[in-house]
């Protein structure tokens, strides 16, 4: 199924070129049903939903959970960085549909600094905040066309890869401007990386509200390792002696997995690294914050940031 979406630009000045998200057109055209190198929980449907703010274009494949008979935990906005294994994402989106039974949403941008000459990543971030707000019917269109019945959860999360994990906390920072991070619970990345004033004032923004951030850093995937360590030792300037995320070696991707889905299931429950219930951030995981601890997620080596 194939639904085309925009997101119209609002200007009050033209410094300012705030892009208001509004669902201008939603309507159902045939497609290809062919679905290779895409594992969706949700059966036979595949989602190729068409975003425009301006000229930046996206396409989006959503992941529903397969146990149906339950209410989703809430809806995860998980932003590609556009290089990473695309057989690797799709099995991370499928893993954290199922694993913490939320409902995925995956779009992907032509680039995310800067998607065209028009527009650069901060206008698409504010454009992205705007989906959060109200009634929400561009994702619950879109949500719909891919064969889901009812509105969507409120409560959302944010996770990106690489460049994409930045622009997730992009996104978080300025939900906090418009007022939708009343449902955000929380921010996850995987070798996120981000220019370092911008990201300071986003972290600045969802540390305002209690809204955790928290990364898994050089992975391998999206942007190199260097990058993303950077942007974790900005992390640990923000944030010392707290719990920020964890290191871990290229090709653990099990451990990837197991950490960020941990991750996510305690921010939906309240918990977190000072009182862990699902997610690992030690050994022994008893919400003692030790820095630099070796610890192994599925026989694999990580290190606490």
């Amino acid at each position: 199924m194939k639904t085309y979406l925009k997101l119209s630009p609002s200007w009050t000045n033209r410094a300012a070129s705030l892009l208001i998200a509004s669902l201008l057109a939603a309507f159902i055209l045939p497609t290809n049903t062919s679905r290779a190198g895409i594992y969706s929980p949700a059966g036979d449907v595949e989602l190729k939903a068409l975003v425009l703010a301006q000229d930046a274009l996206a396409t989006a494949d959503w992941y529903f959970p397969t146990l149906s008979y339950d209410v989703p935990a809430g809806v995860i906005w998980l932003q590609r960085d556009g290089v990473e294994n695309a057989v690797w994402f799709a099995r991370l989106a499928t893993e954290i549909a199922q694993q913490t039974q939320s409902i995925v949403v995956a779009p992907k941008f032509r680039r995310l600094d800067k998607p065209s000459p028009s527009v650069d990543g901060d206008a698409l971030a504010k454009a992205v905040a705007e989906l959060f707000l109200g009634d929400r019917l561009a994702l619950n269109s879109s949500a719909a066309a891919a064969g889901y019945q009812g509105p969507l959860p409120q409560q959302f999360l944010l996770v990106g890869i690489g460049k994409g994990g930045g622009f997730a906390t992009s996104v978080g920072g300025y939900t906090v401007d418009n007022g939708a991070a009343a449902n955000l619970f929380g921010v996850v990345m995987l070798n996120g990386a981000a220019k370092q004033d911008p990201f300071a004032t986003s972290i600045a923004k969802l540390d305002s509200l209690d809204i955790p951030d928290y990364q898994i850093a050089g992975s391998g995937f999206g942007v190199s390792n260097g990058r993303a360590l950077s942007t974790a030792k900005l992390m640990k300037r923000l944030h010392p002696d707290q719990f920020v995320g964890i290191q871990i070696w290229p090709g653990a991707t099990d451990a990837e997995v197991t950490a960020s889905v941990g991750w996510i299931n305690d921010i939906y429950a309240g918990y977190g690294p000072t009182d862990p219930q699902f997610g690992i951030y030690g050994n022994p995981n008893d919400g003692t914050y030790i820095p630099g601890q070796l610890i192994m997620i599925d026989q694999r080596k990580a290190k606490v940031l």
